[in-house]
């Protein structure tokens, strides 16, 4: 899901009738919320950051809060000693996560391209929905 943006979005926007400049707009809007993401970060509570990550994620504008959450959380579960091959194995998994990610959506794809991003959106802002409310604040 993470990667059904980039790979899919154009092809939502096209259906929906927008031309190149829109989607380049679009495109361009996501990567200014990542960035702005990232920047806010740091100031954020780490109680439940997953959790809104995921819901943000399912609204699609969670990718500078996921990014970030990820390689923290990562790199907080890692030994020390292990750090460097438990994040290599993160940045090394964003490839083949972006080439499988139109191959396992596929089924869904077929079913209508709008359709693929409600549901998967429904999915994933449920599941942070349901982590927020399970996640016990440390």
């Amino acid at each position: 899901m993470f990667y059904m943006a980039p790979t899919q979005l154009p092809l939502l926007l096209r259906d929906l009738g927008a031309g190149p400049a829109v989607t380049e707009v679009v495109v361009a809007g996501s990567t200014l919320t990542g960035a702005v993401g990232a920047l806010v970060f740091p100031r954020l509570s780490k109680g439940k950051l997953t959790a809104v990550s995921l819901v943000l994620l399912g609204a699609g504008c969670g990718v500078g809060l996921a990014v970030p959450n990820l390689t923290l959380g990562l790199a907080d579960l890692a030994p020390p000693a292990h750090r460097g091959r438990v994040l290599n194995g993160l940045v090394a998994g964003i490839f083949p996560g972006r080439f499988l990610s139109p191959l396992v959506l596929a089924p869904l794809v077929q079913q209508g391209i709008a359709t693929a991003f409600t549901w998967t959106g429904v999915v994933t802002t449920t599941a942070g929905a349901a982590l927020a409310l399970t996640h016990e604040e440390n």
